[in-house]
């Protein structure tokens, strides 16, 4: 028997007064300090300057951290409510690592952690999963409840943070195999099934998490058998907080960035965010209206052309999408659904409506970073993606989820004259000169915090090198990557 399904094993022995397995390890560790001080948000993290404003609004000073790893039993809900309480002010942090174990006791940790979080005082900071480390079944259970109701939101604090690389994976669990068979104990399993439901209801009634989750969730069924979020795109669409202590929390700079690009993000961002979606967003996540359309111009010439540093584009769909350039050239970004109507500011009431892109005054909310353009480019994480599905199979019946091949097998079109150099770096050797309309192919990616952002390794008829990414077309935003059942 695997380790995993040891430990579901333990769990459902400890629910129905089988022998237990080990209970879980839950320690002070202070030498994590520094590494959880290094995380980042990946998408949409405050401007530096701004970060003052949107800290956590509790406990200050130097944090205690918490790790909980090992099987989770009777009893540890306890354990680490005390251990809490004794951590003093100004509070603490948790970081999980563990396989699951018992559902119910992971339950009672989870709420014991929300209580704690919706309180006057809260002494919670965070619920962590680390690279390299994973947190399963009654862990992830544990974890997902790690969150208050008022603070989550679409770009509101979460406590919940997943660091890409880590491995957070849900399921309904199931009995041992050598108590399968056994009917003595139904009421008490189907009882533990509804507790299991009740707790992803409510995640879905909070707004804490998409119902999405818990559809997921009830398709594995096996000990062994998980919906699994590793950190990236797939985390956030799902209401997790993708953390990174590599560049993909790095911020996108303006320099040599089209509109054409710009419009990529703002897809991908609608479509990782938890905003409401139709049939409709799906069909018509274009930039709308007349004059150009910004596939033509730069970011730089349409916030010229609109005399504005911040401008709005308006989706067929009705979404909207706010840009703005900061003064070092780092870009601002948010998105709203279509029950928030795009503010564009004018002597005329009406003198925008039929554009793409208007003057506007509201700023977004956070930064474009180069986790975010990789999304937009199928660099996700510094891999050159080859399988996917369509966004909408996440969300309607009837469409094959099964994944499939980029159907242009990698084949791009330059957009604008560029240099294809040795290596990916402006620095770099040039290897010839490529006009707008070439084909090539691309091979490879690379992510590099060098303005840029995003790198493709290409072949042409003329050689192999290296172009910004942004000097190619971009892959069909209806799909994402395929990151498992």
């Amino acid at each position: 028997m695997s380790f995993i399904r040891r430990a579901i094993a333990a769990g459902f022995a400890a629910l129905i007064g089988l022998p237990a397995a080990t209970a879980a390890t839950i320690e002070f560790r202070p030498e994590l300090g520094a590494y959880l001080d290094s995380l980042q948000e990946i998408y949409l993290p405050y401007p530096p300057a701004d970060q003052s404003e949107n800290d956590f609004d509790g406990p200050s000073g130097t944090l205690k951290n918490i790790t909980v790893s090992g099987v989770i039993e009777k009893g540890d809900a306890d354990k680490l409510e005390s251990l809490m309480a004794s951590a003093g002010y100004p509070g603490v942090r948790i970081v999980f690592n563990s396989p699951g174990g018992n559902f119910l006791e992971g339950i009672k940790m989870g709420e014991m952690l929300q209580y704690n979080l919706s309180s006057q005082d809260p002494s919670l900071a965070g619920v962590y999963v680390l690279k390299g480390q994973s947190c399963l079944s009654a862990c992830a259970l544990a974890f997902s409840l790690a969150a208050a109701t008022r603070d989550v939101g679409a770009y509101n604090y979460d406590s919940r943070f997943i660091e890409d690389g880590a491995e957070l994976g849900f399921h309904m669990g199931a009995l041992p195999e050598d108590q399968a068979a056994q009917t003595a104990n139904v009421k008490t399993i189907m009882n533990l099934t509804y507790s299991v439901v009740a707790v992803y209801t409510k995640l879905i009634k909070g707004n804490i998490n998409p119902p999405l989750l818990l559809e997921k969730a009830l398709a594995h069924r096996e000990a062994d058998s998980f919906f699994y979020l590793r950190g990236a795109q797939r985390s956030l669409s799902m209401g997790f907080t993708p953390v990174s202590r590599s560049i993909l929390s790095a911020p996108v700079y303006s320099y040599a960035m089209d509109m054409r690009t710009v419009d990529a993000v703002c897809r991908t961002l609608i479509m990782s965010t938890r905003l409401p979606k139709t049939l409709v967003t799906y069909s018509y996540l274009f930039i709308n209206g007349d004059g150009p359309t910004g596939r033509e111009i730069s970011l730089d010439e349409m916030i010229e052309l609109r005399g504005s540093r911040t401008i709005a584009g308006f989706m067929a769909s009705g979404e909207s999408c706010y840009v703005a350039q900061r003064p070092d050239k780092t870009v601002l970004i948010s998105v709203a659904d279509s029950s928030q109507k795009r503010d564009c500011k004018g002597t005329k009431a009406d003198e925008f409506n039929n554009q793409a892109w208007c003057a506007t005054d509201r700023e977004p909310a956070g930064l474009i970073t180069i986790g975010l353009l990789a999304d937009s480019l199928m660099c996700n994480s510094g891999e050159l993606q080859t399988k996917f599905v369509t966004w909408e199979s996440d969300f309607s019946t009837g469409y094959d989820d099964d994944p499939f091949d980029d159907l242009s097998n990698w084949q791009r079109t330059i957009v604008t004259d560029v240099n294809m150099r040795r290596s990916p770096s402006l620095k770099a050797e040039v290897v010839t000169g490529l006009p707008a309309g070439a084909e090539v192919k691309v091979a490879g990616c690379q992510l590099v915090d060098d303005g840029q952002g995003v790198w493709y390794r290409i072949r042409h008829s003329t050689g192999s090198g290296w172009i910004s990414a942004r000097f190619a077309t971009e892959f069909n935003a209806e799909m994402r990557p395929f990151t498992g059942p």
